[in-house]
């Protein structure tokens, strides 16, 4: 008698339990059911589409953090490029040079650019003659591009001293070649000079 009492009981509360849900799943309408379906599916977009945007926010620090790694610690680091661009510069144009000083890097996603100003020793000035931007994938150089332009400003009228190119049949100042060779005699062994020819006559490449 004692063991059928709780079993008896127990049945009855599964039977209450299961005429509650049944009323609750049946005072439920199909529109109601729709909408509730609705709800759900919107729910689970707005929760996709805040894991993707957590995981892009996650990506851009962590490739930002390894590229400023690899341009730190890797053998062709930035200090190693930054040599590479001088020392390349000096060999292919020796009347061309860079301050280093001045050079800008900034580093992009799994990239680095350079930008530094191009000068000219002219006299005893440096005279700036342009910019040059070089960009690096890693170590590899993808583009290079340069703009020539000047700070110093061209004389309006020109002078035996100031002026830069003249045609032969216009110069009407002395011209003293012997004087010119020996300036350039002067000079010292290494030195790379510049000259800018102009010929009476129009000729032929040859």
């Amino acid at each position: 008698m004692t063991n059928d009492k709780p079993h008896s009981e127990q049945d009855d509360y599964k039977e209450l339990l299961q005429e509650a849900i049944h009323q609750r799943t049946a005072s439920l309408s199909d529109g109601k059911q729709e909408q509730l379906l609705k709800i759900g599916k919107k729910r689970a977009r707005i929760t996709n589409v805040l894991i993707v945007f957590t995981f892009l926010l996650l990506i851009q620090p962590t490739i930002y953090i390894s590229t400023l790694l690899y341009y730190t610690l890797a053998p062709t680091n930035a200090m190693e490029i930054r040599n590479v661009v001088n020392q390349t510069l000096s060999v292919t144009e020796p009347n061309v040079f860079l301050k280093d000083r001045d050079m800008e890097q900034t580093l992009l996603p799994l990239s680095l650019q350079l930008h530094f100003d191009l000068y000219k020793r002219v006299g005893k000035k440096d005279i700036r003659i342009g910019e040059e931007k070089t960009d690096y994938v890693f170590s590899r150089a993808t583009k290079v591009s340069r703009e020539y332009t000047t700070d110093e400003k061209i004389p309006e009228i020109p002078y035996i001293d100031n002026e830069v190119l003249s045609h032969p049949n216009n110069y009407n100042a002395s011209y003293n070649s012997s004087e010119e060779a020996q300036v350039l005699k002067g000079l010292p062994q290494e030195s790379v000079v510049e000259a800018f020819v102009s010929f009476r006559e129009l000729l032929s490449v040859q």
